[in-house]
């Protein structure tokens, strides 16, 4: 049997309804999976404390290796070399935490801690540390790496890096730094890292048992 024209009429109009009925649907789902998003805030990636340490000490023996100052020594009494596991620069995200992270003392997110590792070397001279550092930009964005900022107009001369993601997908920045006194610092820093159950931790709840810096191991005779 022929269909009337009419009969046609209503089903590509029944079609139409459905159709526009599935699109508004998805739109609502979608818009309801942004407005979770965006009240939990953007999850923490996992990452083991110790790999990660480790990533961080390979990186700061790229940018040794890159600065080409085999006359410099490390400086044994910089007061921030070693490995450390910091968590009070990690707090809760999302909208859901907007007030409290507002307030003098930010909430710490439980579970979670930035990763860093640093060491000096001493005796660099600002001559020195400018040509090493136009150096190692060169050879460090050769292999992918991110310049982020660069200053040399000032005392305090800075390079800032983002070394390529790995696998796990965390964040990692380098900054390395010329003071006055002649030590050039190389410092590697991970972004908040959410540490799996069972990693040994203080009381305060920072991961301990951390790899010490192997880098530069031309200088620790490794």
């Amino acid at each position: 049997m022929t269909s009337s024209p009419q009969q046609t009429g209503r089903g590509r109009k029944a079609a139409l309804y459905v159709t526009v009925g599935v699109i508004a649907v998805g739109a609502v789902f979608l818009a309801g999976v942004k407005v979770i998003g965006a009240w939990t805030g953007t999850p923490f990636p996992s990452a083991d404390p110790a790999a990660t340490a480790r990533r961080l000490d390979a990186q700061t023996q790229e940018v040794y290796d890159a600065l080409a100052l085999p006359g410099a020594a490390l400086n044994p009494q910089w007061p921030g070399g070693g490995t450390e596991a910091n968590i009070y620069d990690c707090h809760p995200r999302g909208l859901a935490h907007f007030v409290d992270n507002l307030a003098d003392t930010q909430p710490r997110e439980p579970g979670t801690a930035v990763i860093s590792t640093e060491w000096a070397l001493a005796g660099v001279t600002r001559p020195q540390a400018l040509d090493a550092l136009r150096r190692a930009k060169q050879a460090l964005v050769g292999k992918g790496w991110t310049v982020t900022s660069h200053d040399e107009a000032v005392e305090d001369v800075t390079l800032r890096l983002a070394p390529p993601r790995d696998g796990d997908g965390v964040g990692h920045r380098v900054v390395v730094s010329l003071y006055p006194n002649g030590n050039l610092s190389v410092a590697a820093i991970s972004e908040c890292v959410r540490y799996p159950a069972g990693t040994r931790v203080t009381q305060e709840g920072a991961p301990y048992d951390l790899p010490d810096p192997v880098a530069p191991a031309q200088l620790r005779g490794r």
